[in-house]
């Protein structure tokens, strides 16, 4: 039995990324989840810091800056 020179023995599949893995792409949602909670944290407790923040950039009117204070963490 002879093989033809022409024929390319199967490459190996390449390997899938772990973000298309399900539990990859659970941690990954888990991780930035994670992120999103820890930066709100401190603006949750400390609504009026935040307020005074969100004042310094001149976007709204002063009368305006408690509701996204409130919201936006």
């Amino acid at each position: 039995m002879s093989i033809a020179l022409d024929e390319q023995p199967c490459a190996a599949a390449p390997s899938p990324s772990l973000l298309w893995h399900p539990a990859g792409s659970v941690l990954a949602r888990l991780l930035v989840g994670g992120l999103f909670v820890y930066a709100s944290a401190g603006k949750i407790g400390h609504t009026s810091d935040f307020a005074r923040i969100i004042y310094s950039y001149r976007a709204l009117d002063p009368d305006l800056v408690n509701m996204p204070a409130m919201w936006l963490p």
